[in-house]
Formats: structure tokens, C-alpha cells, sequence
């Protein structure tokens, strides 16, 4: 699917929070690096065929822990357990892992966690990380921008809110682009603040022991 270059995208996602900032070139620099990186593992993990993983419940509704399914069917046939998770490999490292929540039935509702080589994170996304409602008449519209975090190598967290997205829908594995209506006649925006727990580390994934047993 098209992707933007990563400076425009840097450029699209700007807030007045990062604005404060932007002139700190090291920042900047950071900010563009780790967007870059992000940006290929997604399209190198768009030709890859993910593993499953979902924490189920025992029969009194207690949680039983996270398993592997080999399959999206095998994972159907099971209920279709939440959360769920998805993870992609390069080079036999953990680069990409995209979990769903338990409380929402959108399959396109998620955290997109994107990691170094290293195990490091190296972003986390809300997505989507901006979303649109309107009034049936279009007089208004209100975008809600979720929170973005950038964690360089070194130096502090970088957060943003809002981006362009392209959605992917982790039961069915399709990406596609949001698509946007006719103008507003009014504009208003909410900036909400992340609600993903932060895995600062592959190990620290809650399924993290599942990760290198079996690796395909």
C-alpha cells in the first residue's frame, strides 16, 4: 500500500507539544530515524506471515494464560480468545507485535508496537491514531488524535498525537487507508492520551516466554 516518506510523515504528525522541541536538532533527528526504521519494519511485515497468540480462559472465566494458535481458523474455532497478538520476525528477532484489546470487538483497534533488533521498542502507536466523527450533516466534525510515542536510543520519550494511518485488521490480516468525507463545515480536536501498557522490551511482552520456543 502507499506509505508517506518519512519526513512528511513527521510532518503530518507535529503538534504543538512537539513543536516546543522541534528545533532541537538532535530530537528532530531522532524523531526521523526511528520513523524511518518503523516504517520499513511495517512494510517488510506486511509480506510476512505473523504468529498468533491470544490469552484464554478456563471454563469458570478465570484467565489460563497465553498459547500460540497455528492458524487464524484454529484461533475462530476457539472462541476467538482476546486479547489477541500478532508477531513478526526479521532476521529471527522480534521486530513488530500488534495487540488488540479485550473490551473492543473493532479488529481494527489495536497497539502497534515496533522494536529494534536489540529487543529495544522503538514506537508506540494507537491505532488508529486519528479518527473522525462527524455529524450526519457534516456541520461538525470532531478528530480525536491518539497519543504516539517515539523512544530513541538515548535521550527522553518523544510523544505526538495523530498521524496517517494504514489500518490493519489483525483478524483478517488486509490493510487499507482511512478514508476520508467531505469538508466540515467546523473542525474540533481531541487529543487523548496513550492507553497501551508500555513494553519497554520484547521480555517484557506478557507472552514473552512464548516468543523462541518454537520459532518459525
Amino acid at each position: 500500500m502507499h506509505r508517506f516518506s518519512p519526513l512528511l510523515s513527521v510532518i503530518v504528525i507535529c503538534t504543538p507539544l512537539l513543536a516546543q522541541s522541534i528545533f532541537d536538532k538532535k530530537a528532530a533527528m531522532d524523531l526521523i530515524t526511528v520513523t524511518t526504521y518503523c516504517a520499513n519494519v511495517e512494510d517488510y511485515s506486511d509480506s510476512q506471515v505473523p504468529r498468533i497468540f491470544a490469552r484464554t480462559t478456563s471454563a469458570y472465566g478465570q484467565s489460563a494464560g497465553w498459547v500460540e494458535f497455528d492458524t487464524k481458523a484454529d484461533w475462530r474455532r476457539a472462541g476467538s480468545p482476546k486479547p489477541m497478538a500478532l508477531v513478526w520476525y526479521r532476521d529471527a528477532k522480534t521486530v513488530r507485535v500488534a495487540i488488540s484489546p479485550n473490551d473492543v470487538e473493532s479488529p481494527r483497534v489495536y497497539a502497534d508496537y515496533c522494536y529494534r533488533q536489540d529487543g529495544t521498542l522503538a514506537r508506540l502507536r494507537s491505532v488508529p491514531s486519528e479518527r473522525q466523527k462527524c455529524e450526519p450533516n457534516r456541520n461538525q466534525c470532531t478528530s480525536v488524535l491518539q497519543e504516539v510515542r517515539f523512544y530513541p536510543p538515548e535521550g527522553p520519550v518523544l510523544k505526538t498525537y495523530g498521524g496517517v494511518d494504514g489500518l490493519l485488521d489483525i483478524v483478517n490480516g488486509t490493510t487499507e487507508a482511512i478514508l476520508e468525507g467531505p469538508p466540515a463545515e467546523r473542525m474540533v480536536t481531541i487529543s487523548v492520551p496513550m492507553k497501551w501498557p508500555e513494553y519497554l522490551h520484547v521480555t517484557d511482552l506478557p507472552f514473552s516466554e512464548l516468543l523462541y520456543v518454537t520459532l518459525r
